[in-house]
């Protein structure tokens, strides 16, 4: 930085790239040292995926997208971000995806909860299927509600009824006809 232009500076540039290669091969011995198998890159893939990192592909391969989603992880949680990972990182990204995924999956309890909530405040506003406008209401909105196996069986005993009542009326009108010829 002193001297750019000195009489020195193409050994010193090559020196500080030996280092820079030296510290990424220490990083990728590092990394290699850890025997990570097909299915755990696919594991810490999925959670950088999870995490909000796209490793472009969940396949085991720590291609450009996997490294370049590795060093965004790394940078945003205050790790050197040089794309390979140490034991140490490896568990705090395990240990983070875990408590990601316990977030996730309270939230999509409650979104259920909600939902079921909700299907049963439809229920009781149409009548509890005391009505066939009600029952195709519910079924309208939920077809697979909480209530639909209910809905759907009483509008099957109301479609029975209107038919058996539509038979028995027809009959009532050729009993009629043939009485009078």
């Amino acid at each position: 930085d002193r001297y750019p232009n000195g009489q020195f500076r193409h050994i010193a540039r090559a020196a500080i790239d030996g280092a820079t290669l030296n510290a990424e091969a220490q990083a990728q011995a590092t990394e290699a040292s850890l025997g990570l198998s097909l299915n755990d890159r696919r594991n810490v893939q999925r959670n950088l995926s999870l995490l909000g990192f796209n490793p472009r592909g969940i396949d085991g391969i720590f291609g450009a997208g996997s490294r370049a989603a590795i060093q965004a992880w790394q940078g945003a949680n205050g790790y050197e971000a040089n794309g390979y990972f140490t034991a140490q990182q490896l568990r705090a990204l395990n240990d983070a995806a875990k408590r990601r995924a316990a977030e996730l999956a309270a939230e999509a309890e409650a979104r259920k909860a909600e939902e079921e909530r909700r299907d049963t405040q439809y229920w009781r506003d149409t009548g509890r299927g005391a009505s066939e406008t009600g029952l195709r209401a519910y079924l309208d909105r939920y077809p697979d509600g909480l209530f639909a196996d209910i809905a759907e069986a009483r509008l099957a005993e109301i479609e029975a009824a209107k038919r058996a009542q539509a038979e028995a009326a027809e009959r009532a009108v050729w009993d009629e006809v043939r009485v009078k010829d």
